[in-house]
């Protein structure tokens, strides 16, 4: 996690890069649920999984740390790191089934594109690409999230910088079972409806 937070961070500063005073740039964090569709690769793409009738449950919080940087009143660049609550994968029919836990973790940049009223409400959408990285029982892998998002902000002039958030935001992925002819692919994705502040300075 640590080598996770790490290149979130620097990811983070070279976008904003070109910013040459902290003036518009944001930093803030999230919580939130998780929701996961495996596209039936842990629960039905076998004869044995579907006797076992194995079932994806989320089990755990996701937190969110964002930074980005305001460019004008319309559009933002953000990076975010995800850690997503873990997705276990256990059998409904026998307790003695083996079971097997999901860990998703992804870093993203993405646009932020929305519009702020009078009266402080800015809703938004995202669009980004990025790297996810699933772990399980026998190892790890990465692969690339395209992430996409829709939310609202709420920031009151009497706040300062402080901005309020509340949005849902997915990232889509692919991965891979089987071998040779029996090589399948599988179209995942993993979520989030979520809470968070940010501040701009």
């Amino acid at each position: 996690m640590k080598k996770y937070l790490f290149f979130a961070t620097l990811l983070a500063f070279s976008s904003f890069a070109g910013a040459t005073t902290l003036e518009n740039f944001y930093l803030g964090g999230a919580v939130g649920s998780t929701d996961f569709d495996g596209d039936g690769e842990y629960t039905s793409n076998s004869f044995l999984n579907s006797l076992f009738k194995y079932k994806a449950k989320e089990d755990g919080p996701t937190y969110k740390l964002i930074a980005g940087y305001q460019i004008n009143d319309i559009v933002g660049i953000e990076a975010q790191y995800t850690s997503y609550g873990d997705v276990k994968i256990e059998s409904q029919r026998f307790s003695f089934a083996k079971k097997q836990t999901l860990e998703h973790s992804s870093i993203v940049v993405a646009a932020n594109i929305g519009y702020t009223f009078s009266n402080g409400i800015r809703p938004f959408g995202t669009l980004g690409l990025g790297s996810i990285k699933v772990e399980d029982n026998s190892g790890s892998d990465n692969g690339t999230a395209f992430r996409g998002g829709l939310g609202l902000e709420y920031a009151p002039s009497s706040l300062g910088g402080l901005n309020l958030r509340l949005a849902y935001e997915i990232d889509m992925f692919a991965t891979e079972s089987g071998t040779g002819t029996n090589k399948k692919e599988y179209s995942q994705s993993i979520g989030s409806f979520y809470v968070g502040t940010t501040y701009k300075f």
